[in-house]
This record gives C-alpha cells, structure tokens and sequence, in this order.
C-alpha cells in the first residue's frame, strides 16, 4: 500500500467515527438548550458570537501561517482531542451553569473546530495526489453520513427512553468515546512534521482561483445552512406538515448525501453543473411542492449540494501544487464559519419569515451558480479568456469589498473603544468627586 493510500484509509476511518460524533454534540445543543426556556433569539445570539469568534480564528491563521507550519501531527493531536473534549462537556454546563459561561463555553468549542478544520485539510491537500484527494474526500464524506445516520437511530432510542439531562450526559459521553475513537487512527498516520511551503508568491491566476472559489463557496455554505435553519419551520408551521416527516427527510438527505458523495468522485467535473443547477432550485421547490414531496426534496437537495460542495474543495486541490496549502486550508474553514455566519442574518438580524428567508436563501444559491458559470472553467462552458476576464473581475470585486468591509469595521471598532474610554474617564473623575465630597463633608 503506498503512502498516499495508506494515510486516505486512516483518514477515511476517522471520519467514520467522526460522523456520529459530530451529529450528536452539534445536533442536540440548541435542543438542551430550548430544554433550558431559552428563547430563539437567545440561540441566535450563541450562535452569531459563535460565528464571529470562528471567523476571527480564521483570519488570525490565515495572516499568520507560521502558527501552524511545524510540529502538524503533534498540534493535529492535541487540538484533535481537546475539540472533543470541550464539545462533550457541554451538557453539564448548559444544565448547570449561567447564559453568558453557556455562550463562552458554545463559543470556544466552536472556535477550536477551526484550527481542527485547517490542520486536517492541510494535511489532505499537502500529503495527497489531486485523484487522492478526490477520492478520500469523497469516501470521508460517505463514512461520515453514514456513521451520522447510525448516531441519529440512538439518539432517538434515548431521547425517548431517558429524562433530561441524563439522557445528554449520556449522548454527549458516548459521543466522546466516538470521537477518542476517532483520533486513535491518527495517533498511527504518517504526517509530516512540516509543511512544504511555495517557493515565492503564487501567480495571479492561481490568487484569482482561491479567491472566487473561496467567494463560491461562502455564498454555497451560507445558502445551505439558511436553508436547514428555515426549511423545517416552514414546513412545520407555514405548511402544517406532521412532525415525523421532518425525520424522514433528516433520514432521506442524509442516504442520499452518502451514496451521492461515491456516484460524484466517479463523474467528471463537467457534470458537477448539472448538480449545483439542481441545488440553486431547491429553495423554490420547497415554497411551491406540497409537504408530501419534501423527503424527495430532502434527497435531491443532498445529492446537488455535494456536487456543488466537492467544486470548491477539488478547486483547492488542483492549486495545491502553486499555493501555500495552509492558506487554502484556512480559506475553506474561513468560508464554513462565513456561511455559518450568512445563514443567521434572516433569524438574529433581519428578523425575515420564513419564506422571505427561503427566497433570500434561493438568490444566493442563484448567485453561486452564477459565479460558478462564470468563473470556474472545470464546469463553464465559456470560453477559457472569458472565464478568466470574469474571475478577474469577480475576485477584484470580492477583494474590494473586503478592504472596505475591513476599513468600515476598524474605524467601527476604533470609534466604540473612543467613546467607552470617555464614558470610563467621566465614571473616574465622578468616583474622584464623590470621594473628595464624601471627605469634606466628614471633615
């Protein structure tokens, strides 16, 4: 067995345990949570601070590399098994403890998922073939779903079987044996102790491909996460629909996420298009079809999703050789926790319905096509010189609003610590007063 198939099978291995540890420490918080009598704001505000504090952490590595650069496997490990660690003891804080250490606490666990998230694709882009990647991306996500649907069929046997919270102590610590489990087969992998790092800066064309696939890809995941967050009360209270169809659709999506994931890595990239044009239609379908259709719904959009997910990580692959993978790496947790962030803004800041919320989610899954057609040449059908000229102007376009973003946050951020430190020097000098009042009138 050689070195890159060897290292793809432990790594498959530890996204089958994975995947049941993730749905269970990620799919039952805001559940104890409500458990709890906190309201949805309340968990909308856990999770844009969440959110926030992920994109921060990936910023900060994406500016400082060299963080992560050396000693991969032993910074791999640790990071492996603390993330496991601060996710399974969350149960014993949210029914023990205040909002704000439960905000903390939700936070820092997700925080810590992003430099988890980087290591692990650094070592997949910089350890493998562009055919490897593919290939054990592929499978990990299978593996995953799987294992994802096995954790669901026990949470349901517990949840109705236990009271609260013994029944979360009880999830939460077998999903902590899982996810030991899962970091046992990299205790075993070879993983270089360093990362290769590119002689030089890379080529504009290969900045332009990170960019615009990195802008794909935040509007993808954004629109894919606001469409798990509305389309269940929209089918539940808009359309009246039982409560056990949701489980079959959770159940139907998951299946088809799984055997779709195989069927993909076998197709060439051209016909990855027609899965991202079944995706971005999605959110229409769900406002128009009756609730009978929507475990079907559920399928196919599991089934577009992973093509249009796959694009964007095999982009990165196919870079790996001309770009610091440690970048790429940080651009793919970057742009979960930026659309992460995007699928809130309906629910914590619009304050949308939910149908308004789907048609915004619909607009940006057009969108990402959109961009896809235009600047990703392994499914365009454009022309090579157009496609370039278009990536071009996306990625400046991208870039621009970036720098102003930025400029607007700083000025922000600058002017708030300006009128706080008025507001504190007034406090002062009204605490001086009333002393030296306090000392005369005594005297």
């Amino acid at each position: 067995m050689r070195f890159g198939e060897k290292l793809g099978a432990l790594l498959m291995v530890e996204a089958a345990f994975a995947g049941a540890y993730v749905s269970i420490t990620r799919g039952f918080f805001y559940l104890m949570m409500v458990e709890r009598g906190y309201s949805v704001r309340d968990l909308a505000v856990v999770s844009l601070v969440a959110s926030l504090s992920m994109v921060l952490v990936s910023y900060l590595l994406y500016r400082r590399p060299e963080l992560l650069e050396r000693s991969v496997k032993v910074k791999l490990l640790t990071m492996h098994i603390l993330e496991r660690i601060f996710w399974c003891i969350l149960p014993f804080i949210v029914f023990r403890f205040s909002y704000m250490f439960i905000l903390l606490a939700y936070s820092l666990a997700q925080v810590i998922t992003v430099p988890v998230c980087v290591l692990l694709n650094t070592v997949l882009l910089s350890q493998l073939s562009e055919d490897e990647f593919k290939s054990v991306t592929g499978w990990r996500n299978s593996l995953g779903l799987i294992s994802s649907l096995s954790a669901q069929l026990l949470a349901v046997h517990v949840l109705a079987s236990m009271r609260s919270p013994v029944r979360y102590y009880y999830l939460y610590t077998i999903a902590l044996l899982l996810g030991f489990l899962s970091w046992i087969p990299l205790t075993i992998a070879r993983v270089r102790d360093y990362v290769r790092k590119v002689s030089g800066y890379s080529s504009e064309e290969v900045e332009v491909i990170a960019g615009t696939t990195f802008i794909y890809l935040v509007l993808l995941l954004g629109s894919a996460n606001m469409l798990s967050i509305l389309w269940v009360p929209y089918l539940v209270n808009d359309l009246g629909a039982p409560s056990y169809l949701v489980a079959i659709m959770n159940a139907a999506g998951t299946i088809s996420g799984s055997i779709s994931s195989v069927l993909w890595i076998r197709v060439v990239y051209r016909y990855y298009l027609c899965g991202l044009v079944i995706d971005s239609a999605v959110p229409t379908l769900v406002m128009t079809l009756p609730p009978i259709f929507h475990p079907a719904l559920a399928g196919l959009s599991a089934f577009g999703f992973t093509a249009g997910n796959f694009i964007g990580y095999f982009m990165y692959s196919k870079i790996a050789e001309k770009s610091d993978p440690i970048k790429n790496s940080t651009r793919l947790a970057a742009a979960n926790a930026l659309g992460l962030l995007i699928s809130l803004i309906p629910v914590a800041i619009l304050n949308l319905s939910a149908r308004d919320g789907l048609i915004l989610c619909s607009c940006l899954k057009v969108l990402a096509l959109v961009i896809a057609l235009l600047s990703i040449k392994e499914v365009s059908p454009l022309p090579d010189p157009r496609i370039r000229t278009y990536s071009k102007v996306i990625f400046e376009t991208g870039m621009f609003s970036y720098r102003l973003t930025l400029e607007f946050t700083t000025h922000y951020v600058l002017y708030t610590l300006k009128i706080v430190a008025v507001v504190l020097i007034m406090l002062f000098m009204y605490f001086i007063y009333r002393t030296v009042t306090i000392l005369i009138s005594g005297a």
